[in-house]
Protein backbone atom coordinates (compact mmCIF):
# COMPACT_ATOMS: atom_id res chain seq x y z
CA UNK A 1 0.00 0.00 0.00
CA UNK A 2 3.06 2.48 1.04
CA UNK A 3 4.89 1.46 -2.54
CA UNK A 4 1.69 2.67 -4.60
CA UNK A 5 -1.53 3.41 -2.82
CA UNK A 6 -3.99 4.48 -5.56
CA UNK A 7 -2.90 1.52 -7.71
CA UNK A 8 -4.13 -0.50 -4.35
CA UNK A 9 -6.88 1.68 -3.96
CA UNK A 10 -8.46 1.16 -7.48
CA UNK A 11 -7.34 -2.77 -7.57
CA UNK A 12 -9.91 -2.86 -4.60
CA UNK A 13 -12.87 -0.97 -5.74
CA UNK A 14 -12.61 -2.85 -8.95
CA UNK A 15 -13.17 -6.10 -7.09
CA UNK A 16 -15.96 -4.64 -4.69
CA UNK A 17 -17.93 -3.60 -8.05
CA UNK A 18 -17.26 -7.05 -9.49
CA UNK A 19 -18.47 -8.53 -6.88
CA UNK A 20 -21.88 -7.04 -7.17
CA UNK A 21 -22.09 -8.47 -11.11
CA UNK A 22 -23.03 -12.23 -10.12
CA UNK A 23 -25.84 -11.02 -7.81
CA UNK A 24 -27.32 -8.84 -11.10
CA UNK A 25 -26.48 -11.85 -12.78
CA UNK A 26 -28.25 -14.26 -11.69
CA UNK A 27 -31.68 -11.99 -10.85
CA UNK A 28 -31.39 -11.23 -14.67
CA UNK A 29 -31.26 -15.24 -15.05
CA UNK A 30 -34.61 -15.46 -12.59
CA UNK A 31 -36.56 -12.98 -15.05
CA UNK A 32 -35.38 -14.39 -18.37
CA UNK A 33 -36.96 -18.12 -16.93
CA UNK A 34 -39.97 -16.73 -15.68
CA UNK A 35 -40.66 -14.03 -19.30
CA UNK A 36 -40.17 -17.38 -21.66
CA UNK A 37 -42.55 -19.74 -19.46
CA UNK A 38 -44.99 -16.82 -20.28
CA UNK A 39 -43.94 -15.91 -23.86
CA UNK A 40 -43.84 -19.82 -24.50
CA UNK A 41 -45.18 -19.79 -28.22
CA UNK A 42 -46.19 -15.93 -28.25
CA UNK A 43 -43.75 -15.63 -31.57
CA UNK A 44 -42.13 -12.55 -32.33
CA UNK A 45 -44.30 -10.30 -29.94
CA UNK A 46 -42.85 -12.86 -26.95
CA UNK A 47 -39.27 -12.10 -28.48
CA UNK A 48 -39.45 -8.63 -28.07
CA UNK A 49 -40.26 -9.04 -24.34
CA UNK A 50 -37.34 -11.31 -23.65
CA UNK A 51 -34.71 -8.74 -25.27
CA UNK A 52 -34.60 -6.86 -22.73
CA UNK A 53 -33.57 -8.84 -20.39
CA UNK A 54 -30.78 -10.20 -22.57
CA UNK A 55 -29.77 -6.51 -23.49
CA UNK A 56 -29.24 -6.80 -19.29
CA UNK A 57 -26.78 -9.63 -19.57
CA UNK A 58 -24.72 -8.09 -21.92
CA UNK A 59 -24.66 -5.33 -20.19
CA UNK A 60 -23.19 -7.09 -17.05
CA UNK A 61 -20.82 -8.89 -19.33
CA UNK A 62 -19.03 -5.51 -20.66
CA UNK A 63 -19.12 -4.22 -16.99
CA UNK A 64 -17.01 -7.50 -16.25
CA UNK A 65 -14.95 -6.62 -19.12
CA UNK A 66 -14.07 -3.35 -18.59
CA UNK A 67 -13.60 -3.88 -14.42
CA UNK A 68 -10.95 -6.67 -15.76
CA UNK A 69 -9.37 -3.96 -18.40
CA UNK A 70 -8.73 -1.56 -15.71
CA UNK A 71 -7.63 -4.15 -13.38
CA UNK A 72 -5.17 -5.49 -16.01
CA UNK A 73 -3.77 -1.82 -16.35
CA UNK A 74 -3.23 -1.21 -12.90
CA UNK A 75 -1.65 -4.51 -11.94
CA UNK A 76 0.67 -3.75 -14.37
CA UNK A 77 1.60 -0.56 -12.82
CA UNK A 78 1.63 -1.88 -9.16
CA UNK A 79 3.62 -4.75 -9.89
CA UNK A 80 6.63 -2.89 -11.44
CA UNK A 81 6.92 -0.28 -8.48
CA UNK A 82 6.44 -3.36 -5.90
CA UNK A 83 9.39 -5.30 -8.26
CA UNK A 84 11.75 -2.02 -8.01
CA UNK A 85 11.05 -1.40 -3.94
CA UNK A 86 11.99 -5.14 -3.39
CA UNK A 87 14.86 -5.18 -5.25
CA UNK A 88 16.29 -2.22 -4.33
CA UNK A 89 15.62 -3.44 -0.33
CA UNK A 90 17.54 -6.44 -1.27
CA UNK A 91 20.47 -4.95 -3.08
CA UNK A 92 20.56 -2.51 -0.39
CA UNK A 93 20.95 -5.37 2.58
CA UNK A 94 23.53 -7.16 0.37
CA UNK A 95 25.34 -3.98 0.17
CA UNK A 96 25.29 -3.42 4.05
CA UNK A 97 26.36 -6.47 4.93
CA UNK A 98 30.12 -7.44 5.31
CA UNK A 99 31.92 -9.33 2.83
CA UNK A 100 32.88 -11.83 4.99
CA UNK A 101 28.81 -13.30 5.22
CA UNK A 102 29.43 -14.39 1.34
CA UNK A 103 30.88 -17.01 1.81
CA UNK A 104 27.97 -18.45 4.59
CA UNK A 105 25.96 -20.92 2.67
CA UNK A 106 22.93 -19.84 4.94
CA UNK A 107 23.35 -16.63 4.27
CA UNK A 108 23.72 -17.23 0.67
CA UNK A 109 20.97 -19.83 0.35
CA UNK A 110 18.56 -17.27 2.60
CA UNK A 111 19.74 -14.48 -0.52
CA UNK A 112 19.02 -16.91 -3.09
CA UNK A 113 15.21 -17.79 -1.77
CA UNK A 114 14.99 -13.58 -0.66
CA UNK A 115 15.37 -13.39 -4.71
CA UNK A 116 12.90 -15.70 -5.97
CA UNK A 117 10.38 -13.56 -8.12
CA UNK A 118 9.26 -11.56 -4.87
CA UNK A 119 8.05 -8.64 -6.51
CA UNK A 120 5.64 -11.79 -8.53
CA UNK A 121 4.58 -13.35 -5.03
CA UNK A 122 3.63 -9.87 -3.17
CA UNK A 123 1.71 -9.40 -6.23
CA UNK A 124 0.05 -12.19 -6.02
CA UNK A 125 -0.52 -11.79 -2.58
CA UNK A 126 -2.67 -8.64 -2.94
CA UNK A 127 -4.56 -9.88 -5.98
CA UNK A 128 -5.09 -12.64 -3.47
CA UNK A 129 -6.49 -10.34 -0.72
CA UNK A 130 -8.54 -8.50 -3.66
CA UNK A 131 -10.23 -12.04 -4.68
CA UNK A 132 -11.03 -12.55 -1.25
CA UNK A 133 -12.61 -9.31 -0.88
CA UNK A 134 -14.68 -9.14 -3.96
CA UNK A 135 -15.89 -12.98 -3.22
CA UNK A 136 -16.82 -11.88 0.33
CA UNK A 137 -18.88 -9.86 -1.45
CA UNK A 138 -20.36 -11.38 -4.10
CA UNK A 139 -20.94 -14.39 -1.36
CA UNK A 140 -23.49 -12.03 0.48
CA UNK A 141 -25.42 -11.20 -2.23
CA UNK A 142 -25.94 -14.42 -3.31
CA UNK A 143 -26.51 -15.80 0.10
CA UNK A 144 -29.26 -13.27 0.29
CA UNK A 145 -30.88 -15.15 -2.97
CA UNK A 146 -29.66 -18.09 -1.43
CA UNK A 147 -32.15 -17.53 1.54
CA UNK A 148 -35.33 -16.97 -0.77
CA UNK A 149 -35.44 -20.51 -1.55
CA UNK A 150 -34.27 -22.39 1.40
CA UNK A 151 -32.24 -22.19 4.49
CA UNK A 152 -30.51 -25.29 4.40
CA UNK A 153 -28.62 -24.45 1.01
CA UNK A 154 -26.02 -22.49 1.90
CA UNK A 155 -24.57 -24.53 5.05
CA UNK A 156 -24.52 -27.58 2.47
CA UNK A 157 -22.44 -25.85 0.40
CA UNK A 158 -20.00 -25.15 2.96
CA UNK A 159 -19.84 -28.41 4.17
CA UNK A 160 -18.89 -29.25 0.68
CA UNK A 161 -15.67 -26.87 0.03
CA UNK A 162 -14.29 -27.13 3.19
CA UNK A 163 -12.12 -30.55 2.96
CA UNK A 164 -11.00 -29.52 -0.27
CA UNK A 165 -9.02 -26.38 0.80
CA UNK A 166 -8.34 -28.22 4.28
CA UNK A 167 -6.05 -30.39 1.90
CA UNK A 168 -4.74 -27.97 0.01
CA UNK A 169 -3.54 -25.53 3.03
CA UNK A 170 -1.87 -28.91 4.32
CA UNK A 171 0.16 -29.75 1.48
CA UNK A 172 0.96 -26.19 0.65
CA UNK A 173 2.65 -25.79 4.01
CA UNK A 174 4.64 -29.75 3.88
CA UNK A 175 5.76 -28.23 0.19
CA UNK A 176 7.45 -25.18 1.54
CA UNK A 177 9.23 -27.22 4.40
CA UNK A 178 10.45 -29.04 1.31
CA UNK A 179 11.28 -26.24 -0.83
CA UNK A 180 13.69 -24.72 2.14
CA UNK A 181 15.34 -28.02 3.01
CA UNK A 182 16.10 -28.95 0.00
CA UNK A 183 17.59 -25.33 -1.08
CA UNK A 184 21.43 -26.53 -0.95
CA UNK A 185 20.28 -29.31 -3.36
CA UNK A 186 18.91 -27.09 -5.83
CA UNK A 187 21.95 -24.76 -5.55
CA UNK A 188 24.10 -27.65 -6.59
CA UNK A 189 22.01 -28.72 -9.09
CA UNK A 190 22.60 -25.28 -10.73
CA UNK A 191 25.77 -25.39 -10.56
CA UNK A 192 25.88 -28.87 -12.17
CA UNK A 193 24.02 -27.40 -15.18
CA UNK A 194 26.45 -24.90 -15.73
CA UNK A 195 29.33 -27.36 -15.41
CA UNK A 196 27.09 -28.93 -17.82
CA UNK A 197 26.05 -25.75 -20.62
CA UNK A 198 27.58 -22.92 -20.05
CA UNK A 199 30.50 -21.94 -22.53
CA UNK A 200 33.16 -20.72 -19.98
CA UNK A 201 33.28 -24.51 -18.53
CA UNK A 202 32.67 -26.41 -21.88
CA UNK A 203 36.98 -26.56 -22.20
CA UNK A 204 37.97 -28.14 -18.97
CA UNK A 205 35.08 -30.13 -19.03
CA UNK A 206 35.88 -31.88 -22.27
CA UNK A 207 39.87 -31.85 -21.63
CA UNK A 208 39.09 -34.04 -18.13
CA UNK A 209 36.50 -35.53 -19.56
CA UNK A 210 33.90 -34.44 -16.87
CA UNK A 211 30.76 -34.71 -18.88
CA UNK A 212 29.54 -38.29 -18.23
CA UNK A 213 30.33 -38.11 -14.48
CA UNK A 214 29.24 -34.88 -14.08
CA UNK A 215 25.58 -36.16 -15.94
CA UNK A 216 25.11 -38.83 -14.02
CA UNK A 217 26.06 -36.69 -10.77
CA UNK A 218 23.03 -33.75 -12.57
CA UNK A 219 20.80 -37.21 -13.02
CA UNK A 220 21.22 -39.41 -9.72
CA UNK A 221 20.48 -36.12 -8.03
CA UNK A 222 17.87 -34.99 -9.81
CA UNK A 223 15.86 -37.75 -9.73
CA UNK A 224 15.60 -38.00 -6.08
CA UNK A 225 14.29 -34.61 -5.67
CA UNK A 226 11.70 -35.63 -8.34
CA UNK A 227 10.72 -38.39 -6.71
CA UNK A 228 9.95 -36.53 -3.90
CA UNK A 229 7.95 -33.76 -5.69
CA UNK A 230 6.14 -36.41 -7.46
CA UNK A 231 5.07 -38.09 -4.36
CA UNK A 232 4.02 -34.61 -2.64
CA UNK A 233 1.92 -34.21 -6.21
CA UNK A 234 0.28 -37.59 -5.93
CA UNK A 235 -0.06 -37.43 -2.50
CA UNK A 236 -2.11 -33.99 -3.17
CA UNK A 237 -4.32 -35.25 -5.98
CA UNK A 238 -5.42 -38.23 -4.14
CA UNK A 239 -6.58 -36.20 -1.19
CA UNK A 240 -7.92 -33.38 -3.18
CA UNK A 241 -9.98 -36.11 -5.04
CA UNK A 242 -11.69 -36.53 -1.94
CA UNK A 243 -12.16 -33.47 -1.01
CA UNK A 244 -13.56 -32.57 -4.41
CA UNK A 245 -16.52 -35.61 -4.12
CA UNK A 246 -17.55 -34.31 -0.88
CA UNK A 247 -18.34 -31.38 -2.97
CA UNK A 248 -19.89 -32.95 -5.19
CA UNK A 249 -22.30 -35.11 -3.02
CA UNK A 250 -23.42 -32.05 -1.43
CA UNK A 251 -24.04 -30.33 -4.68
CA UNK A 252 -26.46 -33.40 -5.08
CA UNK A 253 -27.63 -32.57 -2.17
CA UNK A 254 -28.60 -28.95 -2.86
CA UNK A 255 -30.25 -30.22 -6.64
CA UNK A 256 -32.45 -32.76 -5.06
CA UNK A 257 -33.67 -30.49 -2.13
CA UNK A 258 -34.94 -27.74 -5.54
CA UNK A 259 -36.45 -30.33 -7.66
CA UNK A 260 -38.10 -31.37 -4.48
CA UNK A 261 -39.81 -27.51 -3.66
CA UNK A 262 -40.34 -27.07 -7.45
CA UNK A 263 -42.45 -30.39 -7.46
CA UNK A 264 -44.51 -28.95 -4.96
CA UNK A 265 -45.22 -26.02 -6.74
CA UNK A 266 -43.10 -23.84 -3.81
CA UNK A 267 -40.92 -22.24 -6.76
CA UNK A 268 -40.84 -20.97 -10.03
CA UNK A 269 -39.07 -22.21 -12.90
CA UNK A 270 -37.22 -18.54 -13.13
CA UNK A 271 -36.62 -19.07 -9.47
CA UNK A 272 -35.55 -22.73 -9.86
CA UNK A 273 -33.03 -21.99 -12.41
CA UNK A 274 -31.74 -18.74 -10.63
CA UNK A 275 -31.06 -20.94 -7.26
CA UNK A 276 -29.38 -23.73 -9.36
CA UNK A 277 -27.07 -20.44 -10.45
CA UNK A 278 -26.94 -19.13 -7.29
CA UNK A 279 -26.15 -22.52 -5.67
CA UNK A 280 -23.05 -22.81 -8.23
CA UNK A 281 -21.94 -19.53 -7.99
CA UNK A 282 -22.04 -19.80 -4.21
CA UNK A 283 -20.43 -23.00 -4.14
CA UNK A 284 -17.07 -21.59 -6.59
CA UNK A 285 -17.06 -18.31 -4.38
CA UNK A 286 -17.15 -20.25 -1.27
CA UNK A 287 -13.77 -22.24 -2.46
CA UNK A 288 -12.77 -19.51 -4.08
CA UNK A 289 -12.23 -17.26 -0.77
CA UNK A 290 -11.17 -21.16 1.21
CA UNK A 291 -8.31 -21.55 -1.73
CA UNK A 292 -7.49 -17.70 -1.92
CA UNK A 293 -6.87 -18.20 1.97
CA UNK A 294 -4.76 -21.19 1.06
CA UNK A 295 -2.77 -19.30 -1.37
CA UNK A 296 -2.52 -16.03 0.98
CA UNK A 297 -0.68 -18.51 3.37
CA UNK A 298 1.30 -20.44 0.94
CA UNK A 299 2.52 -17.00 -0.21
CA UNK A 300 2.49 -15.35 2.83
CA UNK A 301 4.88 -18.49 3.89
CA UNK A 302 7.66 -17.87 0.92
CA UNK A 303 7.35 -14.19 1.56
CA UNK A 304 8.06 -15.11 5.13
CA UNK A 305 11.90 -16.16 3.20
CA UNK A 306 12.00 -12.77 1.79
CA UNK A 307 11.52 -10.71 5.15
CA UNK A 308 13.80 -12.91 6.80
CA UNK A 309 16.39 -11.99 5.01
CA UNK A 310 15.76 -8.09 4.84
CA UNK A 311 15.76 -8.80 9.19
CA UNK A 312 18.73 -10.69 9.05
CA UNK A 313 20.74 -10.35 11.60
CA UNK A 314 24.48 -10.07 10.20
CA UNK A 315 27.42 -7.55 10.92
CA UNK A 316 27.23 -4.58 8.86
CA UNK A 317 29.94 -2.66 7.13
CA UNK A 318 31.38 0.45 9.40
CA UNK A 319 30.05 3.69 7.95
CA UNK A 320 32.42 5.39 5.80
CA UNK A 321 34.48 7.99 8.26
CA UNK A 322 33.34 11.38 7.94
CA UNK A 323 35.79 14.07 6.24
CA UNK A 324 38.41 13.71 3.00
CA UNK A 325 40.98 12.24 4.99
CA UNK A 326 44.32 11.98 2.33
CA UNK A 327 46.12 8.83 2.94
CA UNK A 328 49.53 9.57 2.35
CA UNK A 329 52.29 8.60 0.37
CA UNK A 330 54.95 5.84 1.00
CA UNK A 331 53.11 4.61 3.87
CA UNK A 332 53.33 1.32 5.41
CA UNK A 333 51.29 -1.77 6.07
CA UNK A 334 51.31 -3.46 9.43
CA UNK A 335 49.19 -6.88 11.05
CA UNK A 336 49.80 -7.16 14.64
CA UNK A 337 48.57 -10.21 16.04
CA UNK A 338 45.70 -10.82 13.39
CA UNK A 339 43.14 -13.96 13.81
CA UNK A 340 40.40 -14.56 11.34
CA UNK A 341 37.74 -16.75 11.60
CA UNK A 342 34.37 -17.03 8.75
CA UNK A 343 31.10 -16.89 9.70
CA UNK A 344 29.95 -20.24 11.54
CA UNK A 345 33.50 -21.93 10.99
CA UNK A 346 35.09 -23.28 14.32
CA UNK A 347 38.44 -22.86 13.45
CA UNK A 348 40.67 -19.81 12.42
CA UNK A 349 42.13 -19.97 9.20
CA UNK A 350 44.58 -17.41 10.11
CA UNK A 351 46.44 -17.22 13.81
CA UNK A 352 48.00 -14.62 15.37
CA UNK A 353 49.80 -13.13 12.25
CA UNK A 354 52.40 -9.95 12.57
CA UNK A 355 54.21 -8.65 9.29
CA UNK A 356 54.90 -5.54 7.81
CA UNK A 357 55.05 -4.49 4.55
CA UNK A 358 56.85 -1.30 3.66
CA UNK A 359 56.65 0.88 0.85
CA UNK A 360 58.24 -0.17 -2.34
CA UNK A 361 58.57 -3.54 -1.21
CA UNK A 362 57.50 -6.03 -3.82
CA UNK A 363 56.61 -9.64 -1.84
CA UNK A 364 55.15 -13.07 -2.25
CA UNK A 365 53.21 -15.15 -0.34
CA UNK A 366 53.64 -18.59 -0.60
CA UNK A 367 52.02 -21.64 0.80
CA UNK A 368 49.23 -24.69 0.44
CA UNK A 369 45.93 -24.57 -1.12
CA UNK A 370 43.61 -23.26 1.94
CA UNK A 371 46.41 -21.27 3.93
CA UNK A 372 44.75 -18.18 4.13
CA UNK A 373 46.18 -16.36 1.26
CA UNK A 374 43.55 -14.87 -0.25
CA UNK A 375 42.37 -14.10 2.67
CA UNK A 376 45.26 -12.68 4.33
CA UNK A 377 45.08 -9.84 0.71
CA UNK A 378 41.31 -9.26 1.74
CA UNK A 379 42.29 -8.51 4.88
CA UNK A 380 44.89 -6.38 4.33
CA UNK A 381 42.42 -4.54 1.32
CA UNK A 382 39.61 -3.80 4.21
CA UNK A 383 37.15 -6.13 2.25
CA UNK A 384 37.21 -8.61 5.63
CA UNK A 385 37.56 -7.30 9.40
CA UNK A 386 40.02 -9.11 11.46
CA UNK A 387 38.59 -11.35 14.20
CA UNK A 388 41.29 -10.01 16.89
CA UNK A 389 44.07 -8.25 16.18
CA UNK A 390 44.63 -5.07 14.47
CA UNK A 391 45.87 -3.63 10.94
CA UNK A 392 47.73 -0.58 10.77
CA UNK A 393 47.71 1.85 7.54
CA UNK A 394 50.71 4.14 8.30
CA UNK A 395 49.91 5.36 11.75
CA UNK A 396 46.38 4.47 11.81
CA UNK A 397 44.16 1.41 12.70
CA UNK A 398 42.91 0.59 8.62
CA UNK A 399 39.30 0.60 9.84
CA UNK A 400 40.09 4.98 10.89
CA UNK A 401 40.47 6.01 7.34
CA UNK A 402 37.96 6.11 4.83
CA UNK A 403 36.63 3.08 3.23
CA UNK A 404 36.76 4.71 -0.31
CA UNK A 405 40.20 6.10 0.39
CA UNK A 406 41.83 2.43 1.70
CA UNK A 407 40.48 0.59 -1.41
CA UNK A 408 41.20 3.65 -3.93
CA UNK A 409 45.21 2.38 -2.82
CA UNK A 410 44.24 -1.38 -4.05
CA UNK A 411 43.92 -3.41 -7.18
CA UNK A 412 43.43 -7.38 -7.56
CA UNK A 413 42.84 -9.73 -10.06
CA UNK A 414 41.14 -12.57 -7.91
CA UNK A 415 40.87 -16.41 -9.02
CA UNK A 416 37.39 -15.94 -9.26
CA UNK A 417 37.58 -12.82 -11.11
CA UNK A 418 34.46 -11.21 -12.75
CA UNK A 419 34.11 -10.31 -16.52
CA UNK A 420 32.31 -7.39 -16.43
CA UNK A 421 29.82 -6.98 -20.14
CA UNK A 422 30.75 -2.96 -20.52
CA UNK A 423 33.11 -1.24 -23.09
CA UNK A 424 36.94 -1.64 -22.92
CA UNK A 425 36.77 1.60 -21.16
CA UNK A 426 34.73 1.35 -18.41
CA UNK A 427 36.30 -2.04 -18.01
CA UNK A 428 40.06 -0.53 -17.36
CA UNK A 429 38.60 2.56 -15.87
CA UNK A 430 37.16 0.66 -12.79
CA UNK A 431 37.94 1.42 -9.71
CA UNK A 432 38.38 4.88 -10.33
CA UNK A 433 35.60 5.34 -12.35
CA UNK A 434 34.19 9.09 -12.71
CA UNK A 435 37.63 10.35 -12.56
CA UNK A 436 39.87 8.52 -15.07
CA UNK A 437 40.60 10.74 -17.48
CA UNK A 438 41.11 9.02 -21.46
CA UNK A 439 44.37 9.92 -21.42
CA UNK A 440 44.92 8.20 -18.20
CA UNK A 441 42.72 4.87 -19.63
CA UNK A 442 45.07 4.89 -23.06
CA UNK A 443 48.24 5.27 -20.96
CA UNK A 444 47.10 2.14 -18.59
CA UNK A 445 46.20 0.04 -21.01
CA UNK A 446 49.55 1.02 -22.68
CA UNK A 447 51.38 -0.34 -19.55
CA UNK A 448 49.34 -3.51 -19.50
CA UNK A 449 50.04 -4.53 -23.44
CA UNK A 450 46.56 -4.15 -24.62
CA UNK A 451 46.40 -0.82 -26.35
CA UNK A 452 46.72 -2.31 -29.48
CA UNK A 453 44.08 -4.84 -29.33
CA UNK A 454 41.75 -1.89 -28.21
CA UNK A 455 42.55 0.29 -31.18
CA UNK A 456 41.81 -2.57 -33.44
CA UNK A 457 38.70 -3.07 -32.13
CA UNK A 458 35.58 -1.86 -34.71
CA UNK A 459 34.42 0.41 -31.89
CA UNK A 460 37.95 1.48 -30.29
CA UNK A 461 37.44 2.13 -26.50
CA UNK A 462 34.08 1.87 -26.46
CA UNK A 463 33.48 -1.79 -28.05
CA UNK A 464 31.72 -3.79 -25.60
Amino acid sequence: LRTHPLGAVGLAGIALLGSLLPAVELWLTQQVLDELAQVLGAGSAGFWRVLPWVAGFFATLLAFVLLEMGRAVLQVDVQEKIGLRLQRLVIDKVRAVELVHFEDPTFYDALKRANEDMSGRLLSLLNVLLNVLGAAGGLGAILAVLLTGHWVLAPLVVIGSVPGVWVMMGMSKKTHWVYRERTPAYRYLRYLRELLSERGQAVETRLFTLRRHLLDEWRQKMIGLVRERRGLEVKQAWLGGLGDSVGGWTYTGCMAILAWMVAGAALTIGQYGMLTRAVQQFSWRLEQIMRSLGTLHEEALYLGDLFEFLERIAPEEPPATAGEMAIPANVSLRFEDVFFRYPGAEDDVLKGVSLELKAGERIALVGENGAGKTTLVKLMMGLYRPTAGTIFLGDKPLEDWPKEAVRAQFSAVFQDFVRYQFSVRENIAFGDLGRATDGEIERAAELAGVAEYAQKMPAGYDEL
